[in-house]
């Protein structure tokens, strides 16, 4: 957020998947442009909540849990990533990079699949225009625009 939370714009207080998936809307224009070269996948597709109703994440499971957990989610992963002959993943966020490279190292060592980080649009990492333009550094910096412009 912006110093001491002020000048927020409605922008700003965007959730993460308004702006990820706005910004594709933007430079996209159609889903069926992003989704001609492109896929989401979420390495974790459950929601879990404390008590209090916030986000449960891995981070907040102790070290054997996480390790039970990444021994599920992890070979599912890499089963994707060749259903699909991924050549590129942009990890959204330093969580899905580690991810990626804990999963490529360990069941798919022989792919030379390159992962991009993109920072995550959480409202949490600051402001929407900072975050619009580390996505589009992102993609020109990899030569990836030329997939969905």
């Amino acid at each position: 957020m912006k110093e001491n939370g002020a000048n927020l714009t409605p922008e700003d207080l965007k959730p993460s998947g308004q702006r990820f998936w706005g910004y594709f809307k933007n430079i996209c224009g159609t889903p069926d442009k992003f989704f001609e070269t492109s896929f989401v996948y979420n390495y974790l597709p459950q929601q879990w909540m404390k008590e209090h109703g916030a986000n449960l994440t891995p981070e907040d499971l102790k070290a054997n849990e996480k390790e039970i957990l990444y021994g599920i989610i992890d070979p599912i992963f890499a089963e994707i990533l060749e259903l699909y002959d991924v050549k590129i993943i942009v990890a959204i966020g330093k969580f899905c990079e580690k991810r990626a490279q804990k999963t490529l190292a360990k069941y798919l060592p022989e792919k030379s699949i390159k992962i991009v980080y993109m920072p995550h649009p959480s409202p949490r990492s600051g402001g929407a225009d900072k975050w619009y333009k580390q996505a589009q550094k992102c993609l020109e910096d990899n030569n990836l625009m030329q997939y969905y412009k």
